[in-house]
Order: structure tokens, then C-alpha cells, then sequence
């Protein structure tokens, strides 16, 4: 560098680019934004400095909302929820701003900082349409995420952004949650635990099409399955709730068959947590689970809401643990595993 050209700098653009890079380290990334501003050897160091290291941010989970007010609504905009350790929140926050964002991306008020567990939060509001945005905040995630959530991502406007925003990316739990899925929803889900490997998957409904031959199919392509039925109303579950049969919108249905299809197949884990409908498994299909669960001859973990039994059970048949508590109990669970403690530990229910 010339000394002519370094009269007409100031002090601070004529530091060494190494000195000038530590002290970044001490400005909250926001100022260093607008630092950028000041002129272009500014702009051309903080841009090196941004991509100097290789960090890949250690995603622990990618939550995608739907913002859709209802299905008629031809708004296709929905919110991205990302979860980092907190230990990477400066160098993530620099990552999202040093790099050349579009200015149309913007934070999402009121979903910034830190959950319970004491991970940091952020978030984004994008637009299905805004090809752009979506590429620049997926390119600073990295190839692998601990979860993904989506959340009333039914209309296929949201579900192909979806689809384009987790491409490439790793991950080996998926979680869908919503009122009522759509058809779309559901060979959105198929698609996606195929491409992305997904072992262990959570629904969260209080419907879906097709249940017993939607989750037949997933049987066969995931090692764990949770399901959670959602109520009507989520505030309070309805006086009579608790005496009906339902599981994600089917009626007065025998769920042994289907339970025992799918832990015949790739399943090994099955979880069902029906609290709005306790009785949803009759006495017959429990006993029906006891008596041919245990025949499987594979290592299995099953547990679901039952409230049939009067008194609680507890015995052994082919090697199976078999505990049903009484139908008293605030939470009643009915849970046939095999010996080995390995699928209890594997899901944290």
C-alpha cells in the first residue's frame, strides 16, 4: 500500500487487515453491518471477514411455519425458526449479516432469543415466492440440522418452498404439526423422509387422511414413529372428549391390525399420546396388542394412552415386558417392549 494512499485513510482503515479483524470481534455485528457502509475498503474487509473461517453453524432445529390464514387464502407466506446453540450465536448472527443479505430479508419480531433450555432462537419472514431470500438464509445453515418442524404447511405453494429450503440438508427427525393435514401435506411427508433418511418422525394432528394406511406406509420407512392427537379446542378439550374413540380423525376404529402391521415392518418404536380420547384403544385391541406383539420376535418399544384396564397389569410373555396402568391413573399407558432398555432410551417421550 502506498503511503500517498495511506494519508487519505483514517487510522482506523489504515490498521493491519489482521488487527483491524480482532477488533470486529468486539463490535455487535449489526454495527459491523453498517460499517460496511463507510467505504469500500470496509466493505471489501468485513466481507473477508465474514468467509475467512470455514463455520458451519450447528443447527439444532429448523422450525417452518405457515403463516396461511385458511386454505382459500392465496398468500403463501410463512416464517423460518432456527435454533442454535448459544455458545454460536455470534458467529451465526454474522454469518446472516456479513454475507450479503437481500434487502427484502427481515427478522421476525417478537421470535428472538433464548428458549428455557438456554438455546438462542431467530427468525424470518419469507414469502414462498421470494426465490432469493430462501436461497441466502438456506446457504447459511449448513449441510446438517438436528430436527425439522413444519407447521400447517399444507397448500403446495408453502410445501414446494419447504421442500427447496431443506434440500441437501441432513436430518434425522421430522415433526409435522397441524389441525387437519392435507393430501398434499401428506406426499409432501413421504417424499421427504425418503430423500432426507428421516428416522425418527413426530405427528402432531387431529387428522389426516387415510390413518391407518398412511401410517402402514411410513412404517416401512422409519425406525420411530410418535404420534400426539391434537383436541378440538386446544385451550380445553371438549366435556364429552374423553368417552369418544378417535385417533387423527378416525371413529370407533380397531387399531390393533394396524399397530402390529407396522411394528412387522422397519418400526421398532411406536408411541401414541391420545389424551383427548383415553378410550380410544378398546379393551379387545389391547388384548389383541398383549397377545400378538410379544410373537413379533424382534426388539420392539410400544406405548400408547389406554384406559381399560381396571387394575394395573404387569407380566412377562416371550421375553416382552408387558404394563398396563389402571384406568384410575391421571395417565394411563399401556407399554409392551421387549427386554432390552435400547428403544427406551433411544426417544425421550
Amino acid at each position: 500500500m502506498g503511503d500517498l494512499t495511506r494519508q487519505c485513510m483514517s487510522p482506523f482503515e489504515a490498521l493491519p487487515k489482521e488487527l483491524f479483524w480482532e477488533i470486529l470481534e468486539y463490535i455487535p455485528p449489526e454495527s459491523v453491518l453498517k460499517l460496511r457502509l463507510i467505504s469500500r475498503l470496509f466493505k471489501s474487509r468485513i466481507s473477508t471477514y465474514s468467509i475467512r473461517t470455514n463455520y458451519v453453524p450447528t443447527i439444532l432445529q429448523l422450525h417452518l411455519r405457515s403463516e396461511k390464514q385458511d386454505n382459500k387464502s392465496n398468500d403463501s407466506a410463512f416464517v423460518v425458526v432456527i435454533e442454535i446453540s448459544k455458545d454460536e450465536r455470534r458467529q451465526f448472527e454474522e454469518r446472516l449479516l456479513l454475507s450479503n443479505p437481500p434487502t427484502g430479508l427481515t427478522e421476525k419480531k417478537g421470535l428472538k432469543g433464548h428458549t428455557a433450555s438456554g438455546a438462542y432462537i431467530t427468525s424470518f419472514n419469507l414469502q414462498a415466492e421470494d426465490k432469493e431470500d430462501i436461497e441466502y438464509l438456506r446457504s447459511c445453515l449448513g449441510e446438517k440440522i438436528g430436527s425439522v418442524l413444519l407447521t400447517n404447511c399444507n397448500d403446495k405453494g408453502t410445501l414446494n418452498a419447504v421442500t427447496e429450503f431443506v434440500d441437501g440438508i441432513q436430518f434425522e427427525s421430522l415433526e409435522l404439526s397441524g389441525n387437519s393435514m392435507s393430501s398434499d401435506a401428506i406426499c409432501h411427508l413421504f417424499a421427504t423422509v425418503k430423500s432426507h433418511n428421516v428416522h425418527l418422525l413426530r405427528i402432531s394432528a387431529r387428522q389426516i387422511p387415510a390413518p391407518a394406511e398412511t401410517l402402514l406406509e411410513l412404517a416401512s420407512l422409519v425406525h420411530s414413529i410418535q404420534i400426539y392427537q391434537a383436541a378440538k379446542n386446544r385451550r380445553k378439550l371438549h366435556a364429552n372428549e374423553g368417552e369418544k374413540s378417535i385417533l387423527l380423525g378416525l371413529e370407533n376404529f380397531d387399531w390393533a391390525p394396524t399397530f402390529i402391521g407396522m411394528l412387522s415392518r422397519k418400526l421398532d418404536t411406536l408411541y401414541i399420546r391420545n389424551l383427548p380420547y383415553e378410550r380410544y384403544l378398546s379393551r379387545e385391541s389391547a388384548d389383541d396388542l398383549i397377545e400378538h406383539l410379544p410373537k413379533l420376535g424382534k426388539e420392539i418399544y410400544f406405548k400408547s394412552t389406554c384406559k381399560q384396564f381396571d387394575s394395573a397389569l404387569d407380566c412377562e410373555q416371550n421375553g416382552y415386558s408387558i404394563h398396563a396402568d389402571a384406568s384410575r391413573e391421571v395417565n394411563s399407558y399401556l407399554i409392551i417392549k421387549s427386554s432390552s432398555n435400547l428403544y427406551i432410551e433411544r426417544v425421550n417421550y
